[in-house]
């Protein structure tokens, strides 16, 4: 049995979705994944499920990676944002980095999908440790 892994994916693409899914059962975790596309379907899987990682494409018809953060942000949450475009300015992923996402994957890259997610994974819990510890004062 793999590592358990609940992934919401923002993706248009059922086939890229597919894919990545695929990267990830490949490299040991048991994938849970649910996929949306709009805000709306962001806002509400975010309601209901806890989620390990957050997988969104930049471009998506109507809506953006960029937006999808925003709304992450704006939920309270603090769920791993990892973007996995085909296209993206060097631009938009710096204002997406700064605006809190914690990483980028190349579409055409999907070999190194699961390693980019481990890394995410093992910062963001690393991040999450030292802010539960009390550190002395000196």
């Amino acid at each position: 049995m793999g590592r358990p892994l609940k992934v919401l994916m923002i993706e248009n693409s059922e086939d890229d979705a597919v894919l990545a899914a695929y990267e990830l059962q490949r490299a040991g975790y048991d994938l849970t994944s649910h996929r949306v596309e709009t805000g709306p379907d962001l806002a509400a899987a975010l309601a209901r499920e806890t989620w390990d990682l957050i997988l969104s494409d930049y471009n998506l018809p109507g809506f953006s990676g960029l937006h999808a953060l925003h709304i992450v942000k704006d939920s309270g949450l603090n769920i791993p944002f990892l973007l996995r475009s085909g296209t993206i300015s060097e631009g938009a992923l710096a204002e997406a980095l700064r605006a809190g996402a914690h990483g980028h994957v190349s579409k055409d890259r999907a070999s190194v999908l699961a390693p980019a997610v481990e890394h995410v994974l093992r910062e963001c819990a690393s991040r999450s440790q030292l802010r539960g510890q009390i550190l002395p004062h000196q």
